[in-house]
């Protein structure tokens, strides 16, 4: 079994007030349930924040999401067609 932690930091692009426009720890984790298939569950937190301030006009908008997937890879072994 792979296990992983990560924290992840978005720099922003625009000209904007935030110099970080979105951070956030993930993890995930991916089994070896045979020598063809994996499955992997994997979960992150983002908080983003974006201000702007324009001709005038002053907005800002921060929001936060948790985001939880699974998935499955597999992996065959295509030399074994030769055989």
């Amino acid at each position: 079994m792979n296990l992983s932690l990560n924290y992840a930091a978005y720099l922003a692009l625009s000209f904007n007030n935030s110099f970080l426009y979105a951070q956030g720890p993930y993890v995930s984790g991916l089994c070896h349930a045979s020598e063809l298939v994996k499955v992997e569950g994997r979960a992150s937190y983002q908080a983003k924040t974006y201000d702007k301030n324009q001709f005038g006009d002053s907005w800002k908008l921060k929001s936060s999401y948790l985001t939880v997937g699974v998935g499955m890879i597999f992996t065959p072994d295509f030399t074994m067609l030769n055989r």
